[in-house]
């Protein structure tokens, strides 16, 4: 069951700056101004601890260790 928890604009930058609820699995879709998803489903499900600041870098780059596409500031996997 999936449900829609947020929206956020796309900075022109390409980041995206959003509060979401704490131990909620949650997934990123990009949409277009008419609501339809760009590009394929992100697949991966993430969660967040009470607190915790996730950031997203991206999209996925094979191989790119140095700024990998999401995780905590404070963590060497991300």
């Amino acid at each position: 069951m999936r449900e829609i928890i947020a929206y956020a604009p796309v900075e022109p930058d390409g980041s995206v700056k959003i509060q979401l609820p704490a131990n909620v699995p949650f997934t990123v879709d990009v949409l277009d101004k008419n609501a339809r998803r760009i590009g394929a489903r992100h697949e991966s499900w993430m969660q967040l601890m009470p607190g915790e600041t996730k950031t997203c870098n991206g999209c996925h780059i094979a191989g790119n260790v140095k700024e990998p596409s999401h995780g905590r500031p404070d963590s060497r996997y991300r």
